[in-house]
């Protein structure tokens, strides 16, 4: 079974990077990669996410997961999140502001 920390860590062109919470971090030399390398990880975090976030289907879980993805600027999936989350729970309030607030990030004004 895998780790809920396993995947934070993602091994790219000979290197280990791990995911803080706010930035990568190089788990041998404790630096901060390059932008060209970033770009790459967060690409394959987000694939990782969305995945796990396919499985959930708690209201309360969903909506943690798009205030979080909406706070790490992940809009687009924190949109899907708050549409999952309405969905389930027509009208919810708070998922409609996360919904709201996603699609102003995003330039949407429709």
């Amino acid at each position: 079974m895998e780790r809920e920390d396993d995947f934070r860590k993602v091994s790219l062109e000979g290197r280990t990077y791990s995911w803080t919470g706010k930035t990568w971090v190089d788990v041998e030399t404790f630096t901060y990669p390059p932008s060209v390398i970033i770009n790459k990880l967060n690409a394959i975090l987000l694939a990782r996410l969305k995945e796990r976030d396919e499985k959930v289907s708690d209201v309360q879980e969903l909506l943690d997961r798009a205030r979080d993805a909406k706070e790490q600027t992940q809009y687009g999936r924190a949109e899907g999140l708050a549409r999952k989350a309405l969905h389930l729970s027509p009208g919810h309030l708070y998922a409609v502001a996360v919904l709201c607030s996603c699609l102003r990030h995003q330039g949407i004004h429709d």
